[in-house]
């Protein structure tokens, strides 16, 4: 490849156009060797090759060139020198230009335009072919505008950034405040609940001891009436048995005998008259009723806004 110094002496002498294609009018990429010894851009005769006859035509003195038949116009030689003289010369066109690039499009020209509407540097050939049509201006205008844009997005961005400092500010407050209402609101709810479940407790002694009096005052008239009827039970059976003795004796069979157990007979007719004490069944009606509904337990309410 040539060097710093060789590619000044070589651009002197030859020039740029000795290093341009005859076809496309750049610089060579990939220059392949013709019979003619003229040199060609391999994508360029790939183009201008005639595929009946696997040759090609010089586009310069029009002498044809039987392409090789492994490989075709690629396994054509490559002219190496062209290739290193193509190279300084990129060098050397960024070296005379500083700064300024060359255009991707044209290698022989500087990119000192941009096209707003496809948002990268061009060339002036540019502004007639690919991007013909669009919104172009010099770079240093676009880079001007460029540069006002971003301080002005700058500054904006720094007054939201302001903005979003106060708004953390405010949502770690919010938070502080909402930790300490939670717990507090926890507090609250545990000591409620402990008072509701005090007077649950209370409510259920009370309920309790309520049927305890209940079924003790009931039992103590059951075992009234029960001691009731078994004494009837018992006169009532002395009695029958008295007078069936009196009788079964034969002392009794005579009609001025038999009325002298008219005091018996009063006695049975005494007992036989007695009903003794009612027994309710509803003295055995006893149940406790349950309070299904969440209503009943009073602990209070959520208050969230």
């Amino acid at each position: 490849m040539a060097t710093g110094a060789s590619a000044f002496s070589v651009w002197g002498k030859v020039g740029e156009e000795h290093m341009q294609c005859p076809v496309c009018q750049d610089y060579f990429k990939q220059p392949k060797i013709l019979n003619c010894q003229h040199s060609v851009c391999e994508a360029c005769l790939e183009k201008e090759k005639v595929s009946a006859v696997s040759k090609v035509e010089c586009p310069v003195c029009w002498q044809a060139t039987t392409l090789p038949q492994d490989g075709g116009v690629s396994a054509l030689r490559t002219n190496f020198k062209l290739v290193d003289m193509v190279e300084a010369a990129h060098k050397l066109h960024q070296r005379e230009r500083g700064s300024v690039p060359v255009c991707r499009a044209h290698s022989w020209k500087e990119s000192r335009l941009y096209c707003n509407t496809c948002r990268e540097l061009i060339c002036e050939v540019c502004t007639s072919e690919a991007h013909s049509g669009h919104e172009h201006q010099a770079v240093g205008a676009a880079a001007s505008e460029a540069r006002q844009a971003a301080e002005g997005s700058i500054a904006i961005i720094k007054a939201l950034t302001k903005d979003l400092e106060d708004k953390l500010k405010v949502i770690q407050e919010v938070e502080r405040d909402l930790k300490t209402a939670a717990e507090d609101s926890r507090q609250e709810l545990d000591q409620r609940a402990n008072e509701e479940v005090a007077r649950v407790r209370a409510a259920k002694q009370r309920i309790k001891d309520e049927i305890n009096s209940t079924e003790k005052a009931r039992a103590r008239t059951l075992a009234d009436c029960k001691r009731e009827y078994t004494v009837m039970g018992e006169n009532m059976k002395s009695a029958v048995d008295g007078y069936r003795a009196a009788v079964e004796s034969g002392n009794y069979a005579g009609d001025y005998e038999f009325v002298s157990l008219q005091p018996k007979i009063a006695e049975l007719a005494e007992l036989g008259g007695r009903k003794g004490p009612k027994v309710e069944p509803a003295l055995s009606v006893l149940r406790f009723e349950r309070f299904e509904s969440e209503d009943n337990i009073r602990l209070g309410r959520l208050v969230d806004k």
